[in-house]
């Protein structure tokens, strides 16, 4: 049986990730899945918390499709001060 992290080690793991792409504008929900290793329907719960939490703000940015259209897409920022808040407080 496999151990699941803590929500709080996720966040961790996202700061981490996100210093090392300097990405301003965000991660989409397969980037999301991607980082966490994960599935991106456990991604999208993750996400539905963290946003009800007030952890990630929407963001958008646009990206060049396989037939080369560029085309917006929804990202999540992650706001590391009240994540910080968040985890302390639990």
């Amino acid at each position: 049986m496999s151990s699941i992290k803590p929500y709080a080690d996720w966040l961790i793991e996202l700061d981490n990730i996100r210093h090392k792409s300097n990405n301003d504008d965000g991660y989409s929900t397969r980037e999301l899945a991607e980082i966490w290793k994960c599935s991106e329907k456990l991604a999208r719960k993750r996400i539905s918390v963290g946003m009800q939490k007030g952890l990630f703000t929407l963001g958008k940015k646009n990206i060049k499709r396989i037939d080369g259209i560029i085309t917006p897409i929804t990202v999540y920022c992650y706001k590391k001060k009240r994540c910080e808040k968040q985890i302390s407080s639990n």
